[in-house]
């Protein structure tokens, strides 16, 4: 992936400003006394590993053009024959929806497998740490991250509300995760363990230094989480924080200068009990974790459908998507190129007033949409126009053509001069209007595709399902448990 010369701090810098989520503050959600939030540990090999990435991490710049990072996870619930494991297929979904609500800012999203592994497996259900290698060898998915849900997780006496395991030379590679169950909802450890697999430390450090990171910042990049804009901490306990998420703890620094400690108590890396504190990551941990998510975690793939071609041959009939468009800046097509599911600009910029049309077409029963925006302008419904009477539905599978024209180029070009069209091609009838209003509702500088995908995303069929054509505008794909096909065209104006 090519990465762009310009600076991109401002993408991060953005997010600094409030927390990541609104989240609503229910102050009974505190981690139980007696389990401790995360047995994630950095090994001398992890340390070693990630040692040879800091100078392309320091050189890192976000890719001017990114489509969203789509990771598979296998979701295994262990069970017990004398203790039912409650977790269900709606519990995984909704912690995921949760889960990406933050990952979606940082362009990444996890999908959870549709076909669950059930183990039932009264020895692992009580999990200890000294079992991971035995259950990975009997469970563990191939080149996808395997997330096991347990009932409880002990290291040397200890319980912990889950852990992960970082990464260190190919050969070597794990992945996995293990959280309870009675922690996968409560808002923090699923987001904390996914940021530890993307190679997040916690904000106190490793616990691998006798120094610890000063106050003052002065050695942030070798002491701490080694990330400089998430301050000093002193891994606290719940006495050092107030019920306003307050710290109110009195350790100081070892730098020698008498240096009180002012951690960010609403991290989602610190060691906050008090879980309703926790609900944002920083510029510089998004930073890093987008930099693994291409770099270093980039060997997980999607696995087979595992239908039979007859299966899927009767299943795109049933429940098939197929559509194409096509954007024409005067008489001429704009070109593009793909990546992932994003058609991104090609060469050409386009000026105010320039005279534009879309073309949505559709050879499957179904809905479509058409949709335009920038981030400073918000997104707006160019097709349907429910007030023209525009019919979005193609009741067969017949081509269905939709013309929107004619478009002008919008005058007031956005900081990055990106504006995207999404067409939408749906098994399903969207309420589209009230959609595009909560996309618009959303507080945080968003662009349109970051957007889209945190209030349609848990409905996006994954990137890896849908048949992305190269060279035109076109998408095929099978409406299985998922019913949306977006086709995202960026293009460039001055």
């Amino acid at each position: 992936m090519t990465m762009n010369i310009w600076t991109s701090t401002l993408f991060f810098i953005l997010l600094l400003s409030q927390p990541l989520l609104a989240q609503q503050e229910d102050k009974t959600n505190i981690l139980p006394k007696g389990l401790r939030p995360s047995a994630t540990r950095v090994t001398s090999f992890n340390a070693m590993y990630l040692e040879q990435h800091k100078e392309a991490l320091a050189k890192f710049e976000r890719p001017a053009t990114l489509g969203m990072i789509e990771i598979p996870v296998q979701i295994h619930i262990v069970r017990s024959a004398d203790r039912k494991n409650n977790v269900n297929v709606h519990d995984v979904h909704a912690a995921f929806d949760a889960l990406n609500k933050y990952f979606m800012i940082n362009y990444t999203r996890f999908v959870p497998l549709g076909d669950f592994n059930y183990i039932q497996e009264t020895a692992y259900y009580d999990f200890d740490k000294t079992q991971e290698d035995d259950i990975g060898k009997a469970y563990d998915k191939k080149n996808v991250l395997n997330l096991y849900l347990v009932g409880s997780i002990t290291e040397e006496g200890q319980k912990y509300c889950g852990y992960t395991l970082f990464p260190e030379e190919v050969k070597h590679q794990k992945n996995q995760i293990f959280i309870t169950s009675s922690c996968l909802d409560n808002g923090v450890t699923l987001a904390r363990e996914m940021a530890h697999y993307l190679t997040l430390y916690a904000t106190h450090g490793t616990g691998n230094s006798k120094v610890g990171e000063f106050v003052s910042g002065e050695n942030c990049l070798t002491e701490g989480d080694e990330i400089c804009d998430t301050p000093a901490d002193p891994e606290f306990v719940m006495s050092d924080i107030d019920d306003r998420c307050g710290y109110i703890g009195k350790q100081k620094d070892n730098s020698g200068r008498k240096r009180y400690y002012k951690p960010d108590t609403h991290n989602l890396m610190s060691d906050n009990p008090r879980l309703y504190c926790c609900n944002q990551f920083t510029t510089g941990q998004y930073k890093r974790m987008l930099y693994a998510a291409i770099h270093i975690r980039n060997e997980l793939e999607f696995p087979p459908s595992g239908y039979s071609r007859k299966q899927l041959k009767q299943m795109a009939l049933d429940k098939g998507i197929e559509g194409s468009v096509t954007v024409q800046m005067g008489n001429q097509a704009i070109k593009s190129e793909l990546d992932g599911n994003l058609y991104h600009h090609k060469g050409a910029v386009y000026s105010e007033g320039d005279v534009y049309k879309i073309t949505a077409t559709t050879y499957k029963k179904g809905y479509v949409y058409i949709l335009e925006g920038d981030r400073e302008k918000g997104i707006y419904v160019k097709f349907p126009d429910l007030e023209k009477g525009d019919k979005a539905f193609s009741p067969n599978d017949e081509k269905m053509e939709v013309v929107v024209s004619p478009l002008k180029v919008d005058e007031l070009a956005g900081e990055d001069g990106l504006n995207h069209i999404v067409v939408l091609f749906s098994r399903r009838q969207l309420e589209i209007d009230q959609l595009v209003r909560e996309m618009n509702d959303i507080e945080l500088d968003l662009d349109v595709i970051q957007r889209i995908y945190r209030v349609i995303g848990p409905d996006m069929i994954p990137t890896h399902y849908l048949d992305y054509s190269p060279t035109s505008q076109k998408v095929e794909g099978i409406a299985i448990d998922k019913f949306i096909a977006p086709v995202i065209i960026e293009y460039q104006q001055k």
